[in-house]
This record gives C-alpha cells, sequence and structure tokens, in this order.
C-alpha cells in the first residue's frame, strides 16, 4: 500500500509542477496542489500502519526466536547429562527423545519463516 501510495504521490506532485510550468489557471493549480497534498496525507497514514504492522511482526518473531533457544538450550542440556550418563534412557530412547526435541524446535522456526516470509 505504501508503494502504491507514494508512487500515486509522485505522480501527482510531477503533474502539479507542470500546471504550473505550463501556466495553467490557478484553479488547474491549486487543484493538482490539494491532490498532491491529499495523496501526501494519505503516505503518511499508510506509513504509520506499516511501521505497526512490522512491529508486530518483530515482536511476534523476537518472542518465537527466544522459545526456540529456551527449546534448544534445554536439549543441549539434556544431550549433555545423556552423554554424562545422568539417565536412564536407551539409545533408541534416547533418539526419540532428540529427534522429537528438534521437531518440535523445528516447526515454530519455519512457521517464523513462513510469516516473515508472508509479510513481504
Amino acid at each position: 500500500m505504501d508503494e502504491v501510495v507514494s508512487k500515486r504521490r509522485s505522480a501527482s506532485s510531477g503533474a502539479a509542477k507542470n500546471e504550473v510550468k505550463n501556466k495553467s489557471s490557478k484553479a488547474v493549480i491549486a487543484q493538482a496542489k490539494a491532490d498532491c497534498d491529499k495523496l501526501k496525507k494519505q503516505l503518511g497514514v499508510a506509513k504509520v500502519e506499516l511501521n505497526k504492522i512490522v512491529k508486530n511482526y518483530k515482536k511476534e518473531s523476537e518472542q518465537a526466536l527466544k522459545d526456540i533457544a529456551s527449546q534448544k538450550a534445554d536439549l543441549i542440556k539434556f544431550i549433555k547429562n545423556h552423554t554424562a550418563g545422568k539417565d536412564k534412557l536407551t539409545e533408541s530412547q534416547f533418539s526419540k527423545q532428540v529427534n522429537g526435541d528438534i521437531m518440535s524446535i523445528n516447526g515454530p522456526f519455519t512457521g517464523i519463516l513462513k510469516m516473515l516470509t508472508e509479510a513481504e
């Protein structure tokens, strides 16, 4: 939206300058300038809305990354404890647990990537 309004504003500004250059009537020049000002205001509103959306995406992705970091730290601790012999899991149980934990980390990470890709 921001890009569309920005292009329309640039075109309107160019049209207003052309009207002045062509020595059009004062009414035509005033209308062209009014159109340009209107688009300038719309651009300002669009930028505010876009900034809110970007801030929300950033907040969501940062929280998800914090959650992933926590899961990753727990998984590393689990692996270190297993290799130190501090649990009673068989290698098969350990592998299942590690694979499950990796998948539970992968899901939210993929979700973040999808969300940010769709935001473009």
